[in-house]
């Protein structure tokens, strides 16, 4: 019974984050912009689904340099980008972290559409973060934030030390232990899974 219970608070934890949230989708000229977090500072990413996550120098003016592709509807051109470390990105209450992505300058994008543009916000981050664009109703619509498997897993644990005696006393002593469990595992050789003769 209390495991029941233990699980359902988990899941039930789980769903209440799970919903999901819409951002406004502003606009520079007719292109369509988003406000995001990156290391506390908000900022104005155009959202661009043909393209990966890039960011513009102005914007982020550390990093080390580097020669990187850019691909285009007119062709692969090579030209000089920074490699920027974010240590969080954030779009709504959907967050990456320790993220590694190019720098370019991005500056005659905003001055075509007349708006300062912080960088490209790429299909790469917007899968990542379960985005789908609503251009007719102008919203990003996050999804879920993505479950952290490990973390999962040590806030049940930590749920199990915390349950009463009898069930924390059924644990095995090396319950962590993945050899543990493989060993006791073992299937010998030529038995059919049937009784011990």
């Amino acid at each position: 019974m209390v495991i029941l219970a233990v699980s359902m608070s988990v899941v039930l934890n789980m769903a209440a984050q799970s919903s999901t949230s819409e951002i406004p989708l502003e606009h520079c000229d007719r292109l369509p912009v988003v406000k995001v977090n990156s290391g506390g500072k908000e900022m104005h990413f155009l959202v661009d689904t043909g393209a990966t996550t890039i960011l513009t120098l102005k914007s982020f003016a550390t990093g080390r340099s580097q020669q990187i592709q850019i691909s285009s509807w007119s062709g692969q051109a090579d030209t000089s980008a920074r490699e920027v470390s974010l240590s969080s990105f954030s779009l709504g209450s959907n967050t990456l972290h320790d993220l590694k992505l190019p720098a370019i300058d991005l500056s005659p994008i905003g001055k075509a559409c007349g708006g300062a543009i912080d960088g490209l916000l790429g299909l790469d981050l917007l899968d990542r973060m379960g985005v789908t664009i609503d251009l007719k109703r102008r919203v990003a619509s996050l999804g879920p934030q993505t479950t952290d498997a490990q973390a999962l897993y040590r806030e049940m644990d930590s749920a199990m030390d915390t349950a009463p005696a009898p069930l924390s006393r059924r644990r095995p002593r090396n319950w962590n232990s993945v050899s543990t469990l493989r060993s006791s595992c073992t299937v010998r050789a030529g038995s059919t899974g049937g009784a011990a003769r």
